[in-house]
């Protein structure tokens, strides 16, 4: 790539980059919308006993799921602290743990 080249992708890079950031601060305005729309909705559906809003859109519907926490460092001592009373074991374990863990290298093009 010559440096003519070069420096029209920089140019059209940093375009679409601005466009993006621009797009995903709609974006972010629109979920935050949302996101209190949906609060209040689901306040109203529980406070009415309303499982399902049919209307010409499509069904609204109120589900409730369950979600686990993730496994961090912390949750691991502690599970360990119950069923290991060695110390230095414990402690080999959580750092064989986390430091067996994959590294990925990601390479990619930052603004700054």
């Amino acid at each position: 790539m010559n440096n003519n080249n070069l420096a029209i992708s920089v140019k059209k890079w940093f375009e679409i980059d601005g466009k993006i950031k621009q797009l995903q601060d709609e974006i972010k305005d629109y979920k935050n919308q949302k996101k209190q729309l949906s609060n209040g909705l689901i306040v109203e559906m529980k406070d009415k006993n309303i499982d399902v809003v049919n209307t010409n859109n499509g069904k609204l519907c109120h589900i409730e799921n369950k979600v686990k926490s993730s496994i961090t460092k912390k949750l691991l001592k502690t599970c360990f602290e119950t069923f290991i009373s060695d110390t230095q074991l414990r402690d080999k374990m959580l750092d064989y743990i986390y430091n067996s863990r994959e590294i990925k290298i990601v390479e990619n093009i930052k603004r700054k």
